[in-house]
This record gives structure tokens, sequence and C-alpha cells, in this order.
């Protein structure tokens, strides 16, 4: 991170206020990263990262044009890539050895992929095409931190073209250059707020949208070579801000901020300030200066690129989770290794004699090799890996649709989906819009089904409501029933009057598909939802989980019988993961029925899903649990078939060999219905 704001040599340029500033922002990322509790918002330091970054970046462009009229690019992309890649790539590939020889086989392609797109300075658009989410993804990729080098790369490949292009038409009038950058940081920060609505991902790791940190850091460079100083105690006060500014943004923000957002702005006008006037009287430069946090600032970049794949390589080696102890003293490990690092990787290349260097053209030509080569093996080898089948070449037996299975003891090579295929088996819904997502409050619903005489059964919920789309559409499709799918993402369909909103469009949504509902009412409302994952502290879960339920069959029309669809089970690992790990042994990646039904998060909302069914005569509850477990386990792998595609959402094929089991549950509740031969 930051690459070029690293000290490439002490002239009177150098600023160690900035280094020690340095060492702020990567000790934040540390610590956000090794899992303390206590730094929430710590993956701001990153954004304190881009505004040293710009500031020091068109520092050293603007003064070469005002020396020579004229920015030398070649010279300028060499020195980035002497900078910034020797260490980027060597840890990339020491990285991508490791992992492949020690995560499970299922996730080999994925990690090769990241590797090549990696190399090639493009990680942020692919974790943006993957629609990650940095905050809260549950597997993240072991080079998901190089997004931001990603972010720098980019901005360096662009910003010294514009930047001279603005210089050129413009001439060097301090109004010009400020009206130019300062016109494009508004730019970029509106389509920040404005992507924010449309999506997080995109608005987290696309360069227009993150560029404007990187350009306020721009206009203090700016401000400062055109004589702009602030030397009174008042901007030494100001600079005290700035930092504290930072620093309580590291602690203050959580996983749950929407960010990037105007939240941004904290640290980010923060750290300007800190630069601005960190050379006043009384300014924070003396804390900054001090010989550690020279230190971590000088290995600030190394730090940043090994400390990641250091924690993570050994969580996805395991199977389970990290003690938090181990992860802190990874964490403190990452410093000498980051030292290491710099010593015999960032310095030799970086302050190699000017006697000893190739030319600037040749710098910038092997650099480029050196990355699309590493770029196409890890390319090719992700299409080889690809290829390799992941199963016991044992097969199993068709599906029979049993209670109570004793689940398949091996991968089988005939299984549906296999592993590779899992993550995308998803219900048709996710495909067709029917499953809103975050951005959407429609309400109007997906209406399917063969016969409109046929009684009408209306789904409501989140994503686990799309658990059992594939069975309820199959019933639908035979003329049973007219299927109305009312489904959003991350948004349950139950809530008490004062239920904490995951984001706004959530209980817009759920008001809007409640009034419909009203307008013409359905035979049967089908309440299908994640009952593990809401607000409710683990003691209240019961009580809350009773009063959304109890609050929410009172809004819907009295005239539909309601059903309560019992959740289905939590698996304690992605089960693709850990069943490409033991393709002769699957039963290692059951989940033990005791721990999931009795002790897990759902056991008291199962509780009051028991009292509210029993108390309400419109309410029925229907609960399968016993498809999906016998008295000891709730397999991964049931005759032919996988069960889930991830820890708790079910594949299409499995849900939809579940249709002889929602259908029996059906008949016994909806007049109308008969049991398909």
């Amino acid at each position: 991170m930051a690459a070029s704001g690293s000290a490439e040599s002490r002239t009177a340029h150098f600023r160690p206020d900035i280094q020690g500033l340095r060492a702020v922002a990567v000790l934040l990322v540390l610590l956000y990263h090794a899992g303390l509790p206590w730094v929430s918002g710590g993956y701001v330091g990153v954004d304190i990262f881009f505004v040293i970054s710009g500031f020091l970046i068109t520092s050293h462009i603007v003064r070469e044009v005002d020396l020579k009229g004229r920015l030398d690019l070649v010279a300028f992309y060499a020195r980035r890539a002497r900078r910034i890649l020797p260490a980027a790539l060597a840890v990339l590939a020491v990285s991508m050895v490791v992992a492949y020889l020690v995560i499970p086989p299922f996730e080999r392609e994925g990690l090769l992929q990241d590797a090549a797109a990696t190399a090639l300075y493009v990680p942020n658009m692919l974790f943006a095409v993957q629609d990650t989410d940095y905050l809260a993804s549950e597997a993240p990729s072991i080079f998901q931190h190089y997004w931001s080098l990603g972010i720098e790369e980019q901005f360096y490949l662009f910003w010294p073209v514009v930047l001279t292009m603005v210089l050129k038409f413009l001439g060097h009038r301090r109004w010009a250059l400020w009206a130019a950058v300062g016109g494009l940081v508004a730019a970029s920060f509106v389509g920040c707020l404005a992507l924010m609505s449309v999506s997080e991902s995109w608005a987290f790791f696309a360069l227009p949208t993150r560029a404007w940190e990187l350009g306020v850091g721009a206009l203090v460079a700016i401000a400062v070579s055109r004589g702009v100083r602030v030397s009174s105690p008042v901007g030494g006060v100001a600079a005290w801000g700035g930092l504290a500014a930072a620093a309580a943004a590291g602690f203050l923000l959580t996983d749950a901020t929407s960010f990037p957002g105007v939240a941004t702005l904290l640290p980010v006008l923060g750290t300007a300030a800190v630069i601005l006037c960190g050379t006043a009287r009384l300014s924070p430069a003396w804390l900054l200066e001090r010989r550690p946090m020279q230190f971590v600032g000088a290995i600030s970049y190394s730090l940043y690129l090994v400390h990641w794949p250091m924690v993570l390589i050994p969580q996805t080696a395991v199977e389970g989770s990290l003690p938090e102890w181990l992860k802190v003293a990874l964490s403190a490990l990452a410093v000498p290794v980051a030292y290491l690092c710099y010593r015999f990787v960032e310095t030799p290349f970086r302050r190699a004699p000017s006697r000893t260097r190739v030319s600037h053209r040749r710098t910038v030509a092997v650099s480029l090799a050196a990355s699309v080569a590493l770029g196409a093996v890890s390319a090719t080898s992700a299409g080889a890996v690809a290829r390799i089948p992941i199963h016991s070449g044992n097969e199993a037996p068709e599906y029979a649709g049993q209670p109570n299975p004793s689940g398949t003891p091996y991968v089988p090579a005939n299984m549906s989906p296999d592993l590779r295929s899992a993550p995308e088996d998803n219900p048709e819904i996710y495909r067709d819009g029917c499953l809103r997502d975050t951005r959407d409050d429609d309400g109007s619903g997906c209406q399917e089904g063969a016969d409109p005489a046929a009684p009408t059964v209306a789904l409501f919920g989140d994503s686990h409501a799309a658990n059992w789309h594939p069975a309820l559409r199959a019933i639908a499709d035979d003329g049973q029933i007219e299927l109305d799918v009312n489904a959003k993402s991350s948004c349950e369909s139950v809530a008490t009057e004062n239920s904490p909103n995951d984001y706004p469009t959530c209980a817009e949504w759920r008001d809007n598909v409640i009034e419909r509902l009203h307008e013409d009412p359905p035979d049967v409302i089908m309440l299908a939802n994640y009952a593990a994952h809401h607000s409710a502290d683990a003691e209240d879960r019961e009580q809350y989980w009773q009063d959304a339920l109890e609050h929410t069959i009172e809004r819907l029309p009295q005239e539909s019988q309601v059903l309560i669809m019992v959740d289905t089970p939590t698996m304690p690992a992605v089960p693709m993961s850990c069943l490409s790990r033991h393709v002769e042994d699957a039963e290692r990646c059951a989940a033990n029925r005791e721990t999931t039904l009795e002790e897990g998060l759902d056991a008291p909302t199962r509780q009051a899903e028991r009292t509210v069914a029993e108390d309400d005569g419109r309410v029925d509850r229907v609960d399968l649990t016993a498809y999906f477990c016998n008295d000891e386990t709730c397999p991964a792998v049931i005759d032919d078939r996988l069960v889930y595609r991830d820890t708790h959402h079910l594949t299409r094929t499995f849900s939809d060999a579940m249709r002889p089991a929602v259908e029996e549950a059906l008949v016994n509740l909806v007049d109308g219905i008969e049991r398909t031969a």
C-alpha cells in the first residue's frame, strides 16, 4: 500500500511526519485483520494511505513539471515499477505457492484466478465483478488486500497524464489547478455516493469511486506546492485534530458502517489536515517522528503485503477458525517478516546505485513482462486445476427422499451438483430478479403456476425462502398451486415495530408486500427465513422471534392461513471446501445434530415458532428437519445429492428433490392439493 509514498531518499522533500502517519495507517489495518474487536474500523488505514499517496505522487509530478517544464512518463513509470512491483510480485508468488499446498482442492481454482488478476493489476475489478463484500466476506481471498494496490496502480497509470494535461492547458495558476483537480475530486465523491445505492461492491473497489481520496491528497499537494504554509499553533491544533479524527475512525466505524460513503470523510479529511498542517508548531510531528513510528512507517508497504496472507493462509488451512490469540501472534510475526522483505526485496530494487540500474524503458518492459508471465502462469494453472475431478470415484444410489438419512460416507462421482458447480446451483429466482436485491423495495412479487384456479401459496421471506422455491415451483408447474414469490436478500419477512433494519429498503419492501397481500389474500402465506440471522442478543432471541412472528402475522390478511417453515440446519463449515479435503470420508463434514439443533442459534427460534403455532389457530408449523438430519448428524451429502451450496443455503438440486416432502406438508394443510403419484 501507498507504494509511491515510502521515503525514496532522505532529500529535502522527505517528511518524517508522513512516514509516521503511514505507521498509523498500517497498524490500524493490521489490528483490524487480527480480529481485535476494539479496532472495528481499522480498514480506514487504507483510506489514510490513499490520501498520503495522492499527496506524494502529485507533489512529485508538479515539482518535476515546474522544474523541467514536462514530466518524463517513462522515467516516472520506471520509478513506480521499481518501488511497487518487486515486493508485490514476490509476496504474490510465495503466497500463491504456499496457499496452493495447504488450502482445500475446491478453493485452488479461485486462488489461481485471483492471483492472475492481482499480477495484472486488476484485483479490485475482479472483486467488484464477484460482488465481494470486503467488510463481511465469509471466505475472503488470500489476495483480497491487493485491491487497494490495484487502485493505486491504476491511479498511477492515469493520473500523471491527466495532471500534465491540466498543467499544459490551464497553466500553473493556482486557481486553475484547484478548480480542475477539485472538480475531479467532487465528481468522484458524488459518483461514489450515487453508486453506493446501486452497488456497494463497485463503489468500494472501483478506481473512479475511490479516486477522490487520492485526489484530496493531490489538492493538499497543490496547495503546498503553490506556497500555502500553515505554521501557526492553530495549524498544530488542526493537525492534532486531523490525527485524532483519522485514528478515531479506526475505533468508531464498524463493518456495518455504510462504506465508502460520508463516513469516509473522517479519515480522509483528518489525514489531509495532518499533512497540510504537520509542519506547524505544536503539531503531532514530534510523536509521528519517534523512532518506532519511523521504523513501522518504513516497512509499512511490505507489512501491508505480508500480514494478510500470514493470517489468512493458516486460517484456510485448518478446519475451523483460529483462536484470537493466534491471529494476534501471526500479525505480530508479520513485522519481522515485513522487515526482511523491506531489507532484501524492496530496498535493493529501489535504492540500487544509478550505475547498476537498467534503463527506464527496460525497467518498464521487464516489469510488464514479469507481471504478464506470472499472470499467465496463474491463469493457465487455474484452467488445468479446473479439469481435475474432486470426488472419490465411487457412485451413490439415486436420492430416495426418505426421513432420517444416513448420509453418503464419501463424495460420489455422480453427485449432483458436483463440488465445483455447487456455488452456482441457485434457484431460478436468483437469475430472473424475483429474489429482490438490497436496493429493491418492489413488493409486487412474482407469480408462477399452470392453473390460475389452484390454491394460492405466497412464499414470503429472505434468501432462506428461496431455499424452498425449486420444490414449490415444481408443484406450481404441475398445476397444484399458484405460487406468489416474495423474497428479498438479507431481509426477513418477520419483524416487530422496533426491529433494526439491516438496510432502508428492507422495511419498505416488507410493508409493500403485506399491503399487496391484503389486496388479494392468498390461501396460504408461507413464512420462511434465516432464523439464526437477526439482531437480538442470544438470551433474548426466543422472545424477539416470538414477538416478530406475532407482530407480522397480525398484519397479514386474516383470510389467509399462515405456514411457518422451520429453518434448515446451518453447517459448521463450507461443505465444498470440507468435502474436497475428505472425498473418502464425507462424514467428517456433517454437522452434529445436537450442536446444530439443540444448542445452536436457531434453537430458541424453534421454540418461539412452536409457541406461536400453538397459540394461534390459523398458524401451522412445518418442520422438515428429519429430511436433513438423522439422530446424530446432518449430512452434507445424502445419496447422490449435495445438500448445501454454502453453510446455510440449499442447492437448487436438493431443494427440487424435496418436492414430495413439501407437497406432503401442503396436502395436509391446503384444500384442493393432491399428492402426486
